[in-house]
C-alpha cells in the first residue's frame, strides 16, 4: 500500500508531522503601488483589481488630495492621481492615528501601510492606514 501525504487518524492519534517540525511560514513582502496605478487599475477592470488588492494588505504612496472624515467620524485622505478629480482613490486611517491625519495638508507626500476594501463607483476604497514610515 502507497504512502500518502494525508494525515491518517487512529484511535484519536494523529500521523501527521507536529507543528513543530513543520516550516515556519515565510512573510511576503508587501505590494508596494502609487494612488495612480491603484486607480488605474481598477478604471482598466475592477475584478482583477479586487483580485489583487481587496483584503490584502499593501503599501500605496501619493500625494494628499483631502483630509475628511466619514459619517462615522473617522478620518480618511483621499489622494491625487486618480482616473478623475472625483475618483481619488480613499485610504480611511486606523482611530489610533487621528492626530496624524490633523497634522496632514493637501500636497503632502504619504506613504500608508493598509488593507483593501474593494471600491465604489470604481473609487478605490483602504482601511485600517496607518503611515509607512
Amino acid at each position: 500500500m502507497p504512502l500518502h501525504s494525508r494525515s491518517v487518524v487512529r484511535s484519536g492519534t494523529s500521523t501527521a508531522a507536529p507543528a513543530a517540525s513543520r516550516p515556519a511560514p515565510v512573510d511576503q513582502p508587501l505590494l508596494q503601488v502609487t494612488a495612480s496605478q491603484l486607480a488605474q487599475a481598477y478604471d482598466r477592470n475592477t475584478v482583477a483589481a479586487d483580485q489583487q488588492f481587496k483584503g490584502k494588505r499593501f503599501q500605496v504612496t501619493g500625494v494628499v488630495d483631502s483630509i475628511n472624515t466619514n459619517f462615522l467620524g473617522r478620518p480618511y485622505l483621499t489622494l491625487r492621481d486618480g482616473v478623475n478629480q472625483f475618483m481619488e482613490p480613499q485610504f480611511e486611517l486606523d482611530r489610533s492615528y487621528e492626530s496624524y491625519a490633523a497634522k496632514l495638508q493637501a500636497g503632502m507626500r504619504v506613504s500608508l501601510v493598509h488593507t483593501g476594501s474593494g471600491d465604489v463607483a470604481k473609487t478605490p476604497m483602504s482601511k485600517g492606514c496607518k503611515p509607512a514610515d
